[in-house]
């Protein structure tokens, strides 16, 4: 039985800064299913929050828990401005470090913010054998967008959690009044 039914990981990140984006990237591993650049169309301009025409390197990647064999916990495609791209391609194989550090790394840029969306999307039919998933499957779609110290948006990556084993937790707190 265990053959037709894979492991499959669960995983719960509680994430709700940079350094914590960090970890839990340090707590997956990679895999790099392709790379090729792209010219933004008007739609995926529109997703990512780029300008219609701009170049990117776009990478297929799947990340998985440590230590569980099976189908990936989620399917990531990152998208970095071009000539970013170009300089870090020959290291995304083999260096499990955050892209962003690599693209530090290789010209200086500075992480500053991350934005990030979250929405329940039905998985699409393309990635559902690579999740081990039915089509339609519910799923969490998470779009992050990274700024460098210039406020330049240099990379997004969207990555795709099937529901049945993604969850999201935040910490709210209350401000004091002397914070207001």
């Amino acid at each position: 039985m265990e053959a037709r039914h894979p492991v499959v990981a669960t995983y719960e990140p509680t994430i709700s800064s940079v350094d914590e984006l960090i970890q839990y990237s340090a707590n997956s591993t990679r895999v790099i299913h392709g790379i090729r650049n792209i010219v933004a169309d008007k739609a995926l301009a529109r997703r990512l929050g780029c300008a219609p025409g701009s170049s990117w390197m776009e990478v297929q990647a799947s990340r998985s828990a440590p230590d569980v064999v099976g189908f990936p916990m989620a399917w990531w495609t990152v998208y970095v401005v071009e000539h970013d791209g170009e300089l870090i391609r020959s290291k995304l194989k083999s260096d499990q470090r955050l892209i962003s550090d690599l693209i530090h790394e290789a010209n200086g840029r500075v992480l500053s913010e991350v934005r990030q969306t979250v929405r329940a999307i039905a998985l699409p039919a393309e990635l559902a054998p690579k999740l081990g998933v039915a089509p339609d499957t519910p799923a969490l779609e998470f779009i992050r967008q990274y700024f460098d110290q210039a406020r330049e948006l240099y990379q997004v990556s969207v990555s795709i959690h099937p529901g049945e084993r993604s969850a999201y937790s935040t910490v709210l707190k209350r401000q004091s009044p002397k914070e207001l």
